[in-house]
């Protein structure tokens, strides 16, 4: 389902590579409907403990605060957490369905979202533990305390019984997936023997982040540098795990009272919808898009401990004009707080360059997002700054093949291919397993005119991807190329071949402006513009690449065009003296017009 809501949004882009914007606005749309079906779910939450006229507001805050929220900018941003949200919006579709329409609950209507949820999602199973928490203490108005009484196995006993399609349907789903999937699938937690261990120990550590980030989200991240505990008497670990026993006591006093069971029902879900990340253990030890469902829960109960202190002093604060005028003060300031980190974050997240960036900032020790801004740099053509990028990923992320595999393909680019290869054959010793690996390893034979060599690595690539399309285009070129037995086809080339096949396998700012220097020795003026301006993409300060386009549009006879680029080019570097010359050229050959 997640694969199917991605190629509707890729069709309506109608573009051959995927645009981001139809993706953004379909998220976005779920997005507020999602806030608008928590609204009507936390009034009927706060309406079982207190009814009253004032949960209407309190209700349209709670929604609103979770809707601005800083940290959702971690879920709503990130394209392929959509599974993270549209599984959410499933939940709380198919908790609004159950709770506003009793009658339909016999034709089991509220199963249709949680069907399609799962297969966005598998962590949409813990609906099960939602519902049955509400059932439970509303429905069956249970206790924690009646869990060691014969009274609450009695409700649990009601509680699976008016959940029993449900669980039919949850049980049903987990041998659909168990039988789908495939005998190798690693979900990333197999790192080393006691990872598994290690990794459990950490998450009540992980809880109170989570927590801490809900109240103040000042150290959200896109890709963090925390790494497992090795031992539970860790100083963080011991914290974690008395966090978590002073949430669990809050949990067990609040369920005692009616008035307090909402708070009791929002930690629940907090806890509950974190069990599934903090019991399989995952590559990344915590992931900030992960408490989209989670903090539904901490909102419930946050925003409803703040009703109860205002139920409980309602006849002083209503007729108190300065204390009822500093509550609303203080909410839309909170709001309008959270409305400010939300935008901070969506402005880190408006492109790859910044968001590595500030993963570097938030969390140096993550081998990854160095190796991610090294990527961003070298797409820019800044090669050195790229190298130490992946210097220091190399000292956090040793054995990750992607790393490797980059830092060839910068060598080569470098102009040292040489010592590409080294880095290519590091990366398969590391994980022979990975398609893209083969695939950039066999171009840079082939654009070594090793096709010999090429083709076996195309072909070691092809059996562990039998489809992957950019490996079976290499394949067709290698095919081709034995068959004429051009292995030494590169020699015979043109200057403006290679400059082709190298600006198409390495995109870089330097190899743009050399192709179209080579389009302008070959006098195709146009081509040569088009290649400097895409020079311009990756580094828009190019005063080279102006001094092409402007020498260019003079062979075109094109002044006013070739006056706009030498001055373009002169603002960025006064002291180009070949660009000056062009320019000249332009203004007295525009002056003769005249």
């Amino acid at each position: 389902m997640l694969t199917t809501l991605n190629a509707i949004d890729y069709w309506i882009g109608g573009k051959p590579e995927p645009y981001p914007f139809y993706y953004h606005v379909s998220i976005f749309i779920c997005f507020i409907a999602l806030n608008i079906l928590l609204f009507y779910l936390f009034l009927h939450i706060f309406n079982q403990a207190i009814e009253n006229d004032f949960n209407k507001w309190f209700a349209l805050f709670a929604s609103g605060f979770y809707a601005l929220h800083t940290a959702n900018a971690e879920t709503i941003n990130y394209i392929i957490a959509r599974s993270d949200s549209f599984s959410t919006l499933m939940i709380v579709l198919s908790l609004v369905i159950y709770l506003y329409k009793p009658q339909w609950r016999n034709k089991f209507i509220y199963l249709l979202p949680v069907v399609v949820g799962l297969f966005v999602k598998e962590p949409t199973i813990m609906i099960l533990a939602l519902l049955g928490s509400y059932i439970f203490l509303f429905s069956e108005n249970g206790n924690l305390k009646e869990l060691f009484a014969f009274s609450g196995l009695k409700k649990i006993f009601s509680v699976i019984k008016k959940l029993i399609a449900l669980l039919i349907l949850c049980l049903l789903f987990l041998a659909l997936v168990n039988k789908m999937t495939a005998t190798n699938f690693d979900v990333g937690g197999n790192i080393y023997a006691d990872y598994g261990k290690h990794y459990i120990i950490t998450q009540p550590a992980v809880v109170l982040h989570y927590f801490v980030n809900f109240i103040l989200p000042v150290n959200l991240s896109a890709d963090t540098d925390w790494m497992v505990f090795t031992n539970i008497f860790n100083e963080q670990a011991l914290t974690g795990f008395l966090f978590l026993a002073i949430l669990l006591i809050i949990v067990f006093a609040t369920s005692l009272k009616k008035e307090a069971k909402p708070i009791t029902f929002g930690l629940l879900w907090f806890l509950f919808s974190l069990l599934p990340t903090s019991l399989v253990p995952l590559a990344e030890v915590l992931n900030d898009h992960r408490v989209f469902l989670p903090y539904i829960g901490l909102t419930i109960a946050v925003v409803w401990f703040f009703a109860l202190q205002f139920y409980n002093h309602k006849e002083t604060i209503t007729n108190n004009k300065i204390i009822l005028s500093l509550i609303v003060f203080i909410s839309f300031s909170i709001l309008i707080a959270h409305s400010f980190g939300l935008r901070q974050r969506c402005n880190v997240w408006s492109t790859g360059e910044l968001l590595w960036k500030d993963v570097t900032e938030k969390s140096p020790k993550n081998g990854r997002g160095l190796m991610n801004y090294g990527n961003v740099l070298m797409a820019k053509g800044d090669y050195n700054n790229a190298f130490e990028y992946y210097k220091k990923a190399s000292q956090y992320v040793p054995n990750y093949p992607y790393l490797w595999v980059n830092v060839a393909i910068l060598r080569n680019a470098m102009g040292f291919p040489q010592e590409a290869e080294p880095y290519f054959k590091k990366a398969l010793e590391l994980n022979n397993k990975l398609p893209e690996t083969f695939y950039y390893y066999s171009q840079f034979l082939l654009n070594q005119s090793r096709f010999t060599d090429a083709a076996k690595i195309i072909t070691d690539g092809l059996a562990i991807s039998p489809a992957h399309t950019q490996l079976l285009e290499l394949k067709t070129i290698a095919d081709n190329a034995l068959a004429k037995n051009l292995v030494s086809a590169d020699s015979t080339k043109s200057e403006l071949d290679k400059a082709i096949i190298k600006a198409s396998n390495y995109p870089s700012h330097d190899n743009y402006i050399n192709l179209s220097l080579q389009y302008y020795l070959a006098q195709d003026y146009k081509n040569c513009i088009i290649a400097a301006e895409e020079a311009l993409k990756l580094n828009p300060k190019s005063d080279a690449a102006y001094n092409n386009i402007c020498s260019a549009y003079n062979m075109l006879k094109d002044w006013d065009n070739a006056i706009i680029a030498g001055q373009k080019g002169l603002a960025i570097n006064p002291n180009n003296q070949l660009l000056k010359n062009n320019l000249n050229v332009s203004l007295e050959e525009k002056n003769k017009t005249w």
